[in-house]
């Protein structure tokens, strides 16, 4: 835009069938060529301005995805304490049903191995009641 503005503005002529500027015409010429001046440098410092904001912003994502993964294995971290508290606090739950089923089960076999030396005993008592009365009628017979 601009070169082809100087060299119009060189030539010191116009173009066919424009209109002759008022005023001489030269103070509108720079005029314009001020206004594609400050157009061209507004463009520049947009286009430098994006660029800047392009590469900020794809700094801006690169720390975001390691940021996410910083705080993903963070997170996992505690996850995986609370897990294995959680788990603990599980087993020595278990751990005390188990013992108190162990305890009821003794208990159980205890009671269970009584029962059996009384019935052994009163076997024994029968067996000998039994043998006394064969005994007796052993003698009767002799």
């Amino acid at each position: 835009h601009i070169a082809a503005f100087e060299a119009v503005m060189r030539l010191g002529k116009q173009s066919k069938g424009a209109a002759a500027p008022i005023g001489g015409g030269s103070a509108d010429a720079t005029a314009k060529y001020g206004i594609v001046k400050q157009t061209d440098e507004q463009r520049e410092l947009y286009l430098k301005t994006k660029r800047d904001l392009k590469r900020k912003m794809e700094q801006e994502q690169r720390n975001s995805r390691a940021n996410s993964l910083k705080i993903q294995t963070i997170y996992r971290k505690i996850m995986r304490i609370n897990k294995v508290d959680g788990l603990r606090k599980e087993i020595e739950i278990l751990s005390q049903n188990h013992e108190r089923d162990v305890d009821r089960k003794d208990a159980i076999i205890q009671m269970l191995d009584r029962d059996l030396e009384e019935a052994e005993d009163q076997f024994g008592m029968a067996l000998r009641a039994h043998l006394q009365n064969m005994d007796k009628l052993i003698d009767l017979q002799d």
